[in-house]
């Protein structure tokens, strides 16, 4: 279970995170034919599949969200969008944006516990 610093960070690395996982794919194709390119890619594999667990966790729960408004401000920030642009697309202050994320994640939580 994850804590609720370590759910905000990956809402905020999430896009980070498919990136790198996409472009190690990338790089794992090009040096599939190469044994020692390929062997120094292998010691990624670990760290990439830590990556893909925390998408994993992110796509999986971002389908609890109810509210719509909490789902879309959770996905503009998944999509990396900078806050001055949700604040004037959500119609949100910084500290409701916070406020909201702060309880998506509390909500993640719970469905951890309950399920746990």
């Amino acid at each position: 279970m994850y804590s609720h610093d370590e759910i905000f960070q990956m809402i905020n690395d999430y896009n980070w995170m498919k990136e790198t996982i996409k472009q190690n794919e990338i790089l794992s194709e090009q040096t599939k034919d190469n044994s020692f390119l390929n062997m120094l890619n292998k010691n990624k594999e670990i760290e990439i599949k830590k990556l893909q667990q925390k998408i994993n966790y992110i796509d999986e729960h971002i389908e609890l969200i109810e509210n719509l408004k909490d789902y879309w401000i959770i996905v503009l920030r998944l999509e990396n969008k900078p806050n001055k642009y949700i604040f004037n697309t959500m119609k949100v202050s910084g500290e409701t944006l916070y406020k909201r994320i702060d309880t998506v994640i509390d909500m993640f939580i719970e469905y951890d516990k309950k399920i746990s």
